[in-house]
This record gives C-alpha cells, structure tokens and sequence, in this order.
C-alpha cells in the first residue's frame, strides 16, 4: 500500500512503525557529534559502465555528508582507459583496483569481497563507515546518511527483500572497526559453514549478515533501497520517502535507470 506517497508492504506496517520508533532513538540526526565519512566501495565491470556511471552521479549529487568513492574493477572485463577517464571526470578522487576470481553468488566471490572491504577498512578511520554499493544503485536526497553518520550503528542493511532474514546485497553499510574485527582472520571453511547452515545458499549479502550475528553484532534492519515493485508505483520522491530511504535499487530493471535518473531522481 502507498501511504503518504510512501510504500508499506500490508505485512509489514508493525515492523515499519516500530524502526521509526527505534530510530528516532538510535539514529538521531545530533549536533557537536563528530561525524563519519562513508567509504562508498563498488564492484563494477565494463557490461556496467553506464550504470555506474549513473549511480556515481546520484551520489554526487545527493549525499551531503563526507565521503570516498572506491571501484574495484572485475577483471573478466575491465574498463578501458578512456571508460576509467571518464568516471575519473564525474569524480576525480575515485580510486580503482582490480579485483579477481569473481563468479555470481560463490564462496570465491565472498572472499574476494572480504579481502576487498578489509582493504578499505585499513586505510581509513575505524569509527568511519563502508558502504557496499552495486552499479545498479541510484541515490536519493535525504538526510538519512546524515542520522547515521551521528550514530553509533554498527551494521545497517535492508533486509525487507529476504523477509527480514539478511541485508539484500545491493547497498548495506558496516562500521570500519567492525568489519576488521569479524572479517580480519575469516576462512573459505566459514563460508561453507554458513552455507551449509542455509541450505547450500552461498550469496555474499547472507555470509556477511550471518558472519556479523555470528560475531556478536547485531544487525540493525532499516528500509534503505525502494526496489521495483515499489518505485515504479511512485509519481516522485517526496520528504516522507527521503527519510525513509536513501536510494532506489534497479533489481532486473537496469534498463529504467537512465529515465529515473533524469526523471525522478
């Protein structure tokens, strides 16, 4: 249903009120509170170009807080030089690295991710924030990235796809210190625990989320991404869905992209 302009699955108006109710608590936009920079870290390939492109703009022009902009680059088809000069003139601070055995929703894959997030992590501030963003990612205007960045949050995601059973993979954000503590000595056999614990279910998005649980940390579930079946019922973004959420996530839709790029974003 659309309240407000806002979507609210029939199922779920309970679990929204009550995480408006915690965040009010938990993520309070606070002033004199030394705020955290956002580690945006992209994994991307030529077939994506146009994507990333896309969403690398959207962020330019719609998160308001400190932030870098890092694209590991899946080596099965890198960009070309001119491609990466391209994304250098969107944003000239970006940096690249390449990124090896990549194959969709494999152990191999979450390693690679893992060692990926654990590079970024070391070179920036434990108490700052990455965030794991895919090609396929528009953000909106909002301050929600500004509550967060005054909180003390350790892991936040969207788990309203999966029904509450893991962040969805497309945009999740993790705490520097947090990722080094539970991801620093992880083995591929860790991996394969987990998957066997759900049946066999290796996606990087359920490894993450249950290698926090496992760690101790809770998970704080927050409705961050509107996903097709919710956009595409919206005329426009109003400020009771820029609270809500930061970004729309184009799931088997990237071909809308440009259009709500120009359109609705």
């Amino acid at each position: 249903m659309i309240i407000f302009q806002v979507p609210i699955g029939s199922g779920e108006i309970l679990k929204v009120i009550s995480g408006w109710i915690k965040e009010l608590f938990l993520m309070r936009h606070r002033k004199n509170v030394l705020k955290k920079k956002f580690n945006f870290v992209y994994f991307s390939y030529a077939p994506d170009f146009e994507y990333l492109c896309l969403s690398i703009k959207s962020l330019i022009r719609n998160v308001h807080c400190e932030y870098a902009i890092t694209v590991f680059i899946d080596q099965k088809a890198p960009f070309t030089s001119e491609q990466e000069q391209i994304i250098r003139r969107i944003y000239s601070d970006v940096v690249f690295y390449p990124v090896e055995n990549f194959s969709w929703a494999s152990i191999s894959t979450t390693m690679a991710e893992l060692s990926c997030f654990l590079k970024v992590a070391e070179e920036s501030s434990e108490d700052d924030y990455l965030v794991k963003t895919d090609s396929d990612i528009l953000f909106l205007s909002g301050d929600k990235f500004e509550r967060i960045a005054t909180s003390n949050l350790k892991a936040i995601g969207d788990g309203r796809h999966i029904n509450y059973k893991y962040f969805q993979g497309g945009l999740y954000i993790i705490q520097n210190k947090v990722i080094k503590n539970c991801f620093s000595n992880i083995q591929a056999s860790d991996m394969e625990d987990i998957a066997q614990r759900w049946n066999g279910n290796l996606g990087e998005d359920l490894a993450v989320t249950q290698r926090l649980k496992d760690k101790g940390i809770k998970p704080f579930e927050s409705r961050l991404m509107l996903f097709p079946s919710e956009y595409k019922k919206l005329k426009y973004a109003n400020k009771f869905v820029r609270r809500d959420f930061v970004a729309l996530h184009f799931v088997r839709d990237k071909e809308s992209m440009k259009e709500y790029f120009e359109n609705f974003i």
